[in-house]
């Protein structure tokens, strides 16, 4: 029975990651549990093993090296999951976290996107208690690292500097973060939804804004930000044409008010109105309306889905130029910190056939 319970805690890691990750088999051969074995300080020690610094890339190395060492230890090997998100945290951070655990040693492990179809790399540091590091070892995806007697061992300073690379890779991931949270694209929105039936009624552009800082930005900046010229020419042209319309039907219309108002008075006084002013009202209407001709139908040559959609592209391509993964996003999706996040305004209003209400939500 205590077999049978042991070797179900060696599969569990597996079950618990296989749908979050299904790379797992890929670090299988890197973490081979006689090589990794032989770095191990006794049987009894005890650790926990910590997925840092881009967990979305380190869980699945992480998690077989779990597997490994409860193979190769009688010790506990506990995970990582009570300590909570350790993503953006250097391993003096993590460490301080880890501080009140029932373990021995701190396993951090790292994995970084070599690049070019290459295989991964991954950085494993052994800590104490103390902060002290014990053993460091790097390799990468599919490739069994070396047993320490093949290596005649890892110095202190040679662990140090896996070490030190280590933490110098963690701060270009926070500095890649810090400038993706200042210049990614987003929306806030304004939705409109008739009380009679819950039909949404209308859907208003919005300002975008620029980055956590909720910096606002003109829609010139925003078409030129997402990469598109095209669209950026016509906004223009549309925004021309509104102001070319808009200018021509206020003149029309203060002439038709100015020129009504005349021959309404001469009818009054002369009982007729002269052709010349009449010929000048109908002139004024007839101006009024090429400015509506003129202006554009909508400002805006895309609708704010696609809009949206734009914004999602440019951030996409900031993810990858600035060596995120595509699921990072700045802000936390956790049901209480989105509801603390949002602000809610509710509008109700009465209308000839029925009530509607307009629901505003902001960060």
């Amino acid at each position: 029975m205590e077999a049978f319970l042991r070797r179900l805690m060696t599969i569990s890691p597996i079950l618990l990651f296989l749908p979050i990750n299904l790379a797992l088999a890929g670090w299988e051969e890197t973490f081979e549990p006689e090589a990794i074995g032989s770095y191990l300080s006794g049987e009894d020690a005890s650790y926990l093993v910590v997925a840092a610094g881009d967990r979305e890339r380190s869980l699945a190395a992480a998690s077989q090296l779990l597997v490994t060492l409860r193979s190769t230890t009688k010790g506990l090997v506990m995970e990582d999951q009570s300590l909570g998100d350790m993503s953006g945290l250097d391993d003096t951070a993590i460490l301080e976290r880890a501080s009140e655990l029932p373990v021995d040693q701190i396993v951090v492990v790292r994995v970084f996107d070599s690049g070019h179809e290459a295989p991964s790399a991954v950085v494993v540091v052994f800590y104490d208690k103390q902060g002290e590091t014990l053993v460091a070892l790097s390799g990468v995806e599919n490739r069994a690292i070396a047993s320490r007697g093949e290596l005649d061992g890892v110095s202190p300073r040679a662990s140090q500097s896996v070490s030190q690379v280590a933490g110098r890779v963690t701060q270009d991931l926070e500095e890649a973060r810090e400038q993706f949270g200042e210049r990614f694209i987003w929306f806030e929105d304004f939705v409109g939804v008739r009380g009679t039936g819950g039909t949404v009624v209308m859907q208003h552009w919005t300002r975008p804004y620029r980055g956590k800082y909720k910096t606002p930005i003109s829609f010139e900046e925003f078409y030129e930000t997402v990469g598109s010229n095209e669209l950026l020419s016509e906004y223009r042209s549309n925004v021309r044409r509104q102001r070319i319309g808009g200018t021509i039907v206020g003149v029309g219309t203060l002439a038709f008010v100015g020129f009504g108002t005349w021959a309404f008075l001469d009818w009054t006084s002369n009982g007729e109105v002269s052709v010349g002013l009449l010929s000048l009202t109908g002139a004024s209407v007839a101006l009024s309306i090429v400015g509506q001709r003129i202006s554009p139908r909508k400002i805006h040559p895309v609708e704010p889905d696609e809009a949206r959609r734009l914004a999602d592209q440019h951030n996409k391509r900031l993810r990858q130029e600035l060596g995120l993964s595509d699921s990072y996003t700045p802000f936390s999706t956790s049901r209480d910190e989105t509801q603390q996040r949002f602000r809610w305004t509710l509008n109700i209003s009465l209308l000839p056939d029925g009530a509607g209400l307009t629901l505003h939500a902001s960060l």
